[in-house]
């Protein structure tokens, strides 16, 4: 450790006077770039100057993971550092031994690293976080504080059983721009919370005891990932007529798991674009929504692999194909209801604007099995295709 102003040499007994400070601009950042990140934030709390040379000496930009379930890598830059519980142990005695705090020994593991990822974020303001901690340390009101007040980039909260009064005070939280995840978690019996739903992105490995409702209430656009689920099919069926009336996006991305999964009652009574590649166990469909010229995401990719469905909305763009037979699909169907019962010259006219239509979706070939929207080919599923089959090799990888 470089030391200055009378402070020890970590490992020496002795201190040791080392004129940092008065060394030239270059030398000083020099020996700064040789420090590492615990000596950085030692360093820049000592004086203004000291602050300023660590900011524009050091690395300021990247993500680091903080892990209470590690302990030989509790913060972490992945592929670049890691900082295990003794060392921020062994931080914490010598940084409170310099600044004569006689309370930090009484503090928890959790309150020192939280204390220490402050003077990271101080240092370095644009440096992200994510936090990874098991159920059981919610106990700690640090925790707890830190979640509300912090801005995390995601939270996982990983194994055990979590406690109804916990739950809730995570529920009632701002958690509009927040990501959380709860995996391999037992949830209390009969649990249910009205914000259940309510994050910027929320993962919950056992989602079987969220209901239908919650997702009927969705309108702030969350991306939400559920696992085991108890949904029939004849309730997601809900879910995307709902989307398809809502005068607002509902959602950035939703997916779930459902061991009874059947899309033709998923898709029951939608005009659907469905591509056809012949793929037993997966499908592709697409769907518009109502007011389509009001929404930001106002098309719906509806693909289903196995007892996964997967939802994704995106924008009406004039150089994709889907958005404009949709369109057409939904013009058919439009047209076709006010054919019946109208008067012969009444009909030829809407007989006209259908043959119109249906022409556009010829030229795009489309064609139709059981009254029912077929294409061979789509490039956004193909992309989506692609990059599942990617997503998944890279899981394996790493498993």
């Amino acid at each position: 450790m470089f030391s200055f102003l009378s402070i020890p040499f970590w490992g020496n007994e002795e201190k040791t006077e080392f004129p940092l400070p008065q060394l030239p601009e270059n030398a000083i950042t020099n020996v700064v770039t040789q420090m590492d990140l615990l000596e950085h934030i030692s360093l820049s709390v000592l004086s203004k100057k000291m602050n300023e040379c660590v900011k524009t000496s050091a690395a300021t930009e990247d993500h680091f993971e903080v892990n209470f379930t590690d302990e030989s890598a509790v913060i972490e830059i992945p592929d670049k550092l890691k900082i295990s519980k003794s060392e921020i142990i062994d931080w914490n005695k010598k940084e409170s031994s310099w600044f004569f705090n006689p309370f930090a020994s009484t503090k928890t593991f959790i309150s020192k690293t939280i204390e220490l990822v402050d003077q990271i974020q101080a240092t370095f303001p644009k440096i992200t976080f994510s936090l990874t901690l098991h159920s059981s340390d919610l106990k700690d009101q640090d925790v707890m504080d830190a979640l509300k007040n912090k801005t995390w980039k995601k939270v996982n909260i990983i194994g055990g059983e979590l406690k109804t009064e916990d739950l809730d005070k995570i529920m009632e939280m701002d958690n509009s721009e927040k990501a959380f995840a709860f995996k391999n978690i037992i949830f209390p019996l009969g649990y249910k919370h009205v914000n259940a739903l309510k994050f910027a992105s929320i993962e919950y490995e056992d989602a079987t005891w969220i209901q239908i409702d919650d997702l009927l209430a969705v309108q702030h656009k969350p991306s939400i990932i559920l696992g085991s689920t108890n949904f029939k099919s004849e309730e997601l069926n809900l879910l995307l007529k709902k989307w398809q009336s809502s005068e607002h996006d509902m959602f950035k991305f939703f997916k779930c798991c459902n061991n009874e999964l059947d899309m033709e009652k998923v898709l029951d009574g939608s005009v659907t674009l469905n591509i056809d590649w012949k793929l037993k166990h997966l499908s592709y469909n697409f769907l518009g929504a109502e007011n389509i010229g009001n929404r930001n995401l106002p098309c719906l990719q509806v693909s289903a692999f196995g007892h996964t469905i997967q939802l994704l909305p995106f924008a009406d763009y004039e150089e994709l194909e889907e958005p404009r037979i949709i369109k057409n699909l939904m013009q058919k169907k439009k047209l076709e209801d006010e054919l019946a019962g109208k008067d012969e010259n009444v009909a030829q006219e809407i007989t006209a604007k259908l043959q119109e239509v249906l022409s556009s979706l010829e030229k795009d070939q489309v064609y139709f099995i059981n009254g029912k929207a077929q294409r061979n080919s789509s490039k956004i599923a193909a992309v989506a295709l692609i990059n599942a089959y990617f997503h998944k090799r890279k899981v394996g990888e790493k498993k």
